[in-house]
């Protein structure tokens, strides 16, 4: 990931559940991938944006719908 990244995956995400915080590492990359799209060529711009959020949004589905069912599965309080 870029240096110059406004979001970093650190340390303090990790929830302790490889899967989950693997997870949460594709979320940030793909958030770089957003912002690395809107600072570059102002001709791509926009489509490597959209195309980056619709990732963005795809993913989250499919990691709270995954995330939500371990919880479920493991009687999470929390949840």
């Amino acid at each position: 990931m870029d240096a110059t990244s406004i979001v970093q995956f650190g340390p303090e995400f990790y929830v302790g559940v490889r899967e989950i915080d693997d997870q949460h590492q594709r979320l940030f990359d793909i958030v770089a991938k957003i912002q690395q799209a809107l600072l570059g060529d102002p001709e791509a711009t926009l489509a490597k944006a959209t195309e980056a959020v619709t990732e963005l949004l795809d993913y989250t589905r499919y990691h709270f719908s995954h995330e939500e069912a371990l919880m479920a599965a493991a009687a999470y309080p929390g949840l």
